[in-house]
């Protein structure tokens, strides 16, 4: 799986909010999951 925003670098996971696959750079962990970074970070700490 690709990163969602950057087509060319590998995922390192899944937004927990909405499903897209993210690297290092776009995503944030939470501990219990990946967000989106900037995006979907209170989505998926509710």
């Amino acid at each position: 799986m690709h990163c969602f925003n950057h087509p060319d670098r590998m995922a390192v996971g899944s937004c927990k909010g909405c499903c897209k696959g993210l690297c290092v750079e776009c995503a944030t962990d939470l501990g219990h999951g990946l967000a989106c970074k900037d995006r979907h970070e209170s989505m998926v700490e509710s």
